[in-house]
């Protein structure tokens, strides 16, 4: 099951979307991609998982405040898409930190008004 927590600790069961490319290889290594980016209202990140893992997605501003609901759940390993809803944010560069295991990545996502 995947969940979204928010600020207050609330959790919500979300639903997600896995991409079944049957003709496609596993992912050799945990990869996120962003698109689009900069974006308006929605960013879908796209992350890779060369096996099972437990996956924590968080969108934070400059100051360290989480500024969405955090994503979070097992996934199996293949190609996985999250669409974020961006729209309240201000303009600005904000710090998208995907954890997968003992691994994790970070990226920027540029919102624009």
């Amino acid at each position: 099951d995947l969940y979204s927590i928010d600020q207050n600790g609330t959790r919500t069961r979300v639903a997600s979307q896995s991409i079944d490319f049957s003709e496609i290889a596993i992912p050799s290594s945990f990869d996120v991609q962003i698109y689009p980016n900069p974006t308006m209202q929605r960013a879908n990140v796209e992350f890779g998982l060369p096996s099972d893992a437990h996956v924590r997605l968080a969108l934070y501003d400059i100051t360290g405040r989480v500024v969405t609901p955090t994503v979070e759940g097992d996934f199996a390993a293949g190609l996985h898409q999250i669409s974020m809803d961006v729209s309240n944010l201000a303009a600005g560069a904000y710090q998208l930190i995907v954890n997968s295991g003992n691994q994790r990545l970070m990226r920027a996502i540029i919102v624009q008004k």
